[in-house]
C-alpha cells in the first residue's frame, strides 16, 4: 500500500510534466514540508524553514541540499540517490513527516535531520559482521520479553516504544512507569552480571528480567533462529507502519544485519523469570560508590534474589 507522501508525488507527476513542482504534504503539519519533482524530475521531500539548518553529512543512498531561497527562508531537500531503494524511500519520507508532527518551526530541521541520520544506519552498506555470541544473546533476550511481554500488552506503535536498550539507555524497557532490565542466561547459571551502577540505581520501579535460552536443534519444542524471532515480531508489528519504521531503527542500533548464519542458530527459552528490585534486593548504587571510583560492574547472586521474584 502506498504511503500517503507517494500518493502526493504520483499527483504532482500526473498534472504536469514539469518539473520543480511541490505539494504540501499536510495543512495541518506545524512544518511546512513538500512533496515534489527536482531539476531532474526526480522525488524529494522538502522542508521550508527561516533557521539556517545544520547539514547532516551527504551519503550514497540518501542526499541532503541546503540552499537560501529568494525569500531569505531556507530550502532543505531531501532525496534518493539509489533507484533500487524507491520504495523504501518512500517510507523514509513518510516517516520524517509523520515524525516530525511534534516539533515546532524553529527546531524542525533539527529534528528531521537527526531522524534522517538513523535511517541512514539502516540504509547505508555496511561491512558485514555477525554479532558475538554474547551480543546475539542479549539481543534475543530483548526481543524475547518484547514479543511475549511488551508487544501483547501495549500493542505495535506503543511497545515499539518502550525499547529501549538498542538507545543506550541504562535499563531495556519502560512500560507503563516500570523500567525492566533483561539479563539473557546460560542453563543453570548462578549469576547475572550488572554492568553499571545506573542499571540497578532508578527511582522508577525496576525489575530484572532473566530470560534462560538454551541451544537448540530444529527439533526442539519451542525452538527458533533469531531469524524467526525477529519473523514473530515483524508479524506483531505489521499492521503499524510507524512501529515497522521504528524497530527497522532501533534494531539497526544493535548492529544486527540480516545474515544466513541467523537462519541456522537454533535456540529455545527455557523459563523467563521476573524479579522486582526493591530493599532487599542485593545491589550496588550511586551512594554506595566512593568518589573517583569509574565503571563499576558486577554479578548478582540469583540464589540471593529467589524472594524478589514477581508478577508484572
Amino acid at each position: 500500500m502506498k504511503t500517503r507522501i507517494e500518493e502526493l508525488w504520483d499527483a504532482v507527476r500526473s498534472q504536469t510534466s514539469e518539473h520543480n513542482v511541490f505539494r504540501r504534504v499536510d495543512e495541518q503539519h506545524p512544518l511546512d514540508l513538500y512533496a515534489g519533482t527536482d531539476d531532474d524530475g526526480d522525488r524529494v521531500l522538502l522542508l521550508v524553514t527561516k533557521i539556517v539548518p545544520v547539514l547532516a553529512p551527504s551519503s550514497g543512498a540518501v542526499e541532503v541540499s541546503v540552499s537560501q531561497r529568494e525569500d531569505s527562508e531556507w530550502a532543505v531537500i531531501v532525496r534518493l540517490s539509489r533507484p533500487e531503494l524507491a520504495e523504501i524511500f518512500g517510507r523514509l519520507c513518510q516517516d520524517l513527516v509523520d515524525t516530525t508532527r511534534t516539533a515546532t518551526k524553529d527546531e524542525g530541521a533539527v529534528v528531521l535531520l537527526r531522524r534522517l541520520q538513523r535511517w541512514r544506519r539502516l540504509l547505508e552498506p555496511r561491512q558485514e559482521r555477525s554479532l558475538s555470541e554474547r551480543e546475539l544473546r542479549g539481543l534475543l533476550g530483548e526481543l524475547w520479553v518484547l514479543d511475549t511481554l511488551v508487544l501483547p500488552r501495549l500493542g505495535p506503535s506503543q511497545g515499539v516504544q518502550t525499547w529501549l536498550g538498542p538507545l543506550d539507555a541504562p535499563q531495556d524497557f519502560l512500560v507503563d512507569g516500570t523500567l525492566i532490565e533483561v539479563k539473557t542466561a546460560q542453563p543453570g547459571a548462578q549469576t547475572i552480571p550488572v554492568s553499571s551502577v545506573a542499571q540497578l540505581d532508578a527511582s522508577t520501579p525496576l525489575f530484572v528480567g532473566v530470560v534462560t535460552l538454551s541451544p537448540a536443534t530444529e527439533s526442539t519444542t519451542g525452538a527458533f533462529t533469531p531469524a524467526l524471532l525477529l519473523q514473530r515480531v515483524r508479524a506483531a508489528i505489521e499492521t503499524s507502519d510507524t512501529a515497522t519504521n521504528e524497530f527497522a531503527l532501533r534494531l539497526a542500533e544493535t548492529g544486527y544485519d540480516e545474515n544466513a548464519a541467523y537462519t541456522k542458530q537454533w535456540y529455545a527459552v527455557l523459563h523467563t523469570t521476573y524479579y522486582r528490585v526493591d530493599q532487599s534486593f542485593p545491589r550496588l548504587t550511586n551512594k554506595d560508590i566512593p568518589a573517583g571510583v569509574m565503571n563499576v560492574a558486577y554479578e548478582v547472586s540469583l540464589d540471593s534474589v529467589r524472594h524478589c521474584e514477581a508478577s508484572i
